[in-house]
């Protein structure tokens, strides 16, 4: 075993386990290099590569082909419980993804975005939750080249140490793997509906404000046009805008999740057209709606300290009393899909400020308009607070994982068998069969804990 990584990644493991190279219990092998040569000829074959994987396992919609002739398909050619990893990324957490070919394309092929590991005296199982456990942690980082892209290559993975129970044991650890993970799975399922019942549930309050459910008595309708300035922007010369400034224009692309936040791909303009082009000013409290393109209806409040200038493809809606701003704002959000169907244009779908100024609304007594308005409030706060205890949860459940792992690699998740063999008698036998011999003697070291 290579003494520098021993070193650096060892932690303390059960007496009947052992510690191991990748090499040691199974065949590393890098994927074909896609060359132009092999673009195209007669024997096109499909192979897989870093992008099928996913961390729920492959994803096939995409396979690509390229020609290999009969010895390279020998080489390259996928069997039914090999274990792939990605060989590189520039994320940290994505250098060493899993997962295990189960035969799911006949003849398939891999490419040297993957690296293949074929067991020997690991299962595949207990390989790729090894390996999934040292991606989620980041390390095989430690083991890679590179600085903006790591890459682990070959003869990285090869000589990466993992922990080697007893066979039985590898069984009964990938068993209880599978069923705490499974468990977690399920929930995190359950969780992951819940943003879009967030959004229904929202929806659903406000219809249900603004059709009078939250009123007493008759309730009269206006125009937003009669109670709000409406107006749009102004088509100012792409060639005025720069990349910072003074002044930012905003754009459609400004407009997300009900407020203004300036991007890397905002633009800017110089103070003189605050002074040539002051009736498109954006103050602080305004409401802004998308006019165009596929978020049409979309909106946002403006709260920038600093002034702007609107787009000709927003319309800026303006109103002076502040919980009367809050309610219109909540009306702009609960008719956005209706809004986006009152457009025309087709593929680009577009609707007038004056045809956006014309929808209606129940607008009673003030007294009235503040009451909706604090029930609003209250009910979006209770569903925020909802949505990001769910998040937490999320996060839990994946912290939760990885302390499963985590114990599972360090022997404490199922009970050792004395009647097990230990791993070293495996690792001899493997070597026997190999015709090798040990490069150093092993011992168990104790390094960077699990």
């Amino acid at each position: 075993m290579n003494e520098q990584n021993a070193s650096a990644t060892l932690w303390p493991t059960p007496n009947r386990w052992d510690w191991a190279t990748v090499q040691d219990i199974g065949r590393v092998a890098l994927g074909r290099q896609r060359s132009p040569v092999n673009h195209s000829g007669p024997n096109m074959r499909p192979y897989v590569r870093a992008a099928n994987i996913t961390w729920k396992g492959w994803d096939l919609s995409d396979v690509k082909e390229m020609n290999f002739d009969d010895h390279d398909f020998a080489r390259f050619q996928l069997k039914e419980g090999d274990v792939l990893v990605n060989e590189g990324s520039g994320s940290a957490k994505e250098v060493g993804k899993p997962a295990i070919w189960r035969g799911e394309i006949e003849d398939c092929c891999f490419q040297n975005t993957l690296i293949r590991v074929q067991p020997i005296g690991c299962s595949s199982e207990y390989l790729h939750s090894y390996f999934q456990f040292c991606a989620q942690t980041e390390r095989f980082v430690s083991s890679t080249q590179g600085v903006n892209i790591h890459h682990i290559g070959k003869e990285g993975l090869a000589t990466f140490p993992i922990p080697v129970p007893p066979l039985p044991e590898q069984r009964r650890i990938t068993t209880k793997i599978d069923s705490l993970t499974g468990k977690s799975r399920r929930a995190r399922d359950h969780l992951d509906h819940i943003p879009r019942l967030v959004e229904k549930y929202k929806q659903a309050v406000l219809a249900a404000a603004f059709r009078g459910d939250l009123t007493e008595g008759a309730t009269p309708l206006v125009t937003l046009g009669s109670i709000c300035d409406v107006r749009s922007g102004f088509a100012f010369s792409s060639t005025d805008f720069r990349s910072e400034g003074p002044v930012p224009v905003v754009r459609i692309g400004d407009i997300s999740e009900g407020a203004v936040t300036l991007s890397e791909t905002s633009r800017y303009l110089g103070e003189e057209f605050l002074g040539s082009a002051k009736q498109f000013i954006v103050e602080c409290g305004d409401i802004l709606v998308a006019l165009s393109g596929a978020t049409t209806g979309k909106s946002g409040t403006f709260n920038l300290e600093r002034p702007a200038l609107l787009n000709q493809r927003v319309a800026r809606l303006r109103i002076d009393n502040e919980d009367d701003r809050k309610l219109v704002a909540y009306f702009v959000q609960s008719i956005a899909a209706e809004v986006l169907g009152s457009s025309y244009g087709g593929a680009q779908p577009n609707i007038s400020p004056q045809k956006l100024a014309a929808f209606r609304l129940i607008w009673p007594a003030r007294e009235q308009r503040q009451k909706i308005g604090r029930r609003i409030a209250s009910a979006m706060h209770w569903i925020d607070r909802l949505a990001s205890e769910t998040t937490s949860a999320r996060k839990l459940i994946d912290r939760l994982d990885q302390a499963v792992l985590a114990k599972a690699f360090r022997g404490e998740l199922v009970p050792q068998d004395p009647a097990d063999e230990p791993a070293s008698a495996l690792l001899e036998r493997i070597r026997a069969e190999r015709g090798t011999a040990p490069t150093t003697k092993r011992g168990r070291r104790v390094g960077v804990g699990a």
